[in-house]
């Protein structure tokens, strides 16, 4: 088995790798995440959770196009 694995590590590495970011750039999962990330952070004056939520899907969209780029694929 450990044969199997090192021959192939670099293609299942690869496919693995890229079904995690194509999941991860779906603007579904992109707004759960923003959700639990605005809920955690501390409300400011004329800065709830609405600006929070924007703030946080953009800067997620931002890191799944970097780790997409850094694997080849396409970005968002």
């Amino acid at each position: 088995m450990k044969r199997i694995y090192k021959k192939y590590k670099k293609w299942i590495h690869a496919v693995v790798f890229k079904k995690i970011v194509e999941y991860l750039q779906r603007p579904e999962v992109e707004g759960a995440v923003a959700d639990v990330i605005a809920e955690k952070l501390p409300d400011k004056k004329g800065f709830g959770n609405k600006e929070q939520k924007a703030i946080a899907v953009v800067v997620i969209d931002k890191i799944t196009d970097k780790v997409a780029v850094s694997l080849g694929l396409k970005a968002d």
